[in-house]
């Protein structure tokens, strides 16, 4: 990863919410401890769930940010079908 990279993931990690870091953390930690195909199996298998509150609150917060990510690019990004 480039320094701009990591930097770039360490700004997007600065901005969630403090109600959301649990869950940040418990997506993140199996980065550091399987290899990328390995995590992105795991992520297929993850239930969707309802947003909270907080989440949704959140997202609101966001939609002045013209940096938002949406989840389709996310995906393409990362070779999610």
């Amino acid at each position: 990863m480039t320094t701009t990279n990591r930097k770039h993931l360490h700004d997007m990690i600065d901005r969630i919410p403090e109600s959301a870091l649990f869950k940040a953390e418990e997506l993140l930690k199996p980065l550091t401890t399987r290899t990328f195909e390995e995590f992105v199996e795991a992520l297929r298998h993850v239930p969707e769930e309802d947003p909270t509150e907080d989440e949704l609150a959140a997202l609101a917060e966001c939609e002045d940010d013209d940096e938002i990510i949406s989840h389709e690019e996310i995906k393409r990004e990362f070779g999610i079908k």
